[in-house]
């Protein structure tokens, strides 16, 4: 896997050696069996931590690296966090 001629990581998020793809589901803050118990939709300010996001996203930016949440689509679960290093390019979708 190959993004403008980096190796990507094999990691849950994206990592090359320019590019970090981060994606917002990944602070939704109710798994899927929570958010069917609850009715509250994954597009619900309540199912995400915005604040969280920008913060990670502000240390980023400040060159210092992160314990970002991973939410499993897989499984609906949300799964323990991982290490994001800051990069020269980062993609939040």
């Amino acid at each position: 896997n190959a993004i403008f001629g980096t190796t990507t990581s094999k990691a849950h998020t994206p990592t090359g050696d320019l590019i970090t793809t981060i994606c917002l589901d990944d602070f939704h803050t109710l798994d899927r069996t929570g958010r069917a118990d609850t009715g509250i939709s994954a597009l619900d300010v309540r199912a995400n931590n915005f604040a969280l996001m920008a913060d990670q996203l502000k240390a980023l930016k400040q060159g210092r690296a992160i314990k970002k949440p991973i939410y499993n689509h897989d499984t609906g679960a949300i799964d323990p966090v991982e290490t994001i290093h800051p990069n020269h390019i980062i993609i939040v979708e």
